[in-house]
């Protein structure tokens, strides 16, 4: 069988979900946190800790679907 897609698309996207695991982890740990820089506006979520439950549960499925 011929592969759908090549080698060098295959490794993009486990780096790329590699990256986006990092940075979800970042910005959930803020979240967690209740930063001043995600929690500060008038716009902002008033519950950080439910923010970073819904982000960490994102960086799970990236996790998972990336092994």
């Amino acid at each position: 069988m011929k592969p759908v897609v090549g080698v060098m698309q295959a490794w993009s996207c486990i780096v790329i979900s590699c990256f986006a695991i990092v940075i979800l982890s970042v910005i959930g740990a803020l979240f967690s946190a209740n930063h001043h820089s995600m929690m500060g506006s008038t716009e902002d979520p008033e519950d950080g800790k439910a923010v970073a439950g819904t982000v960490f549960s994102a960086v799970v499925v990236y996790a998972v679907r990336t092994t």
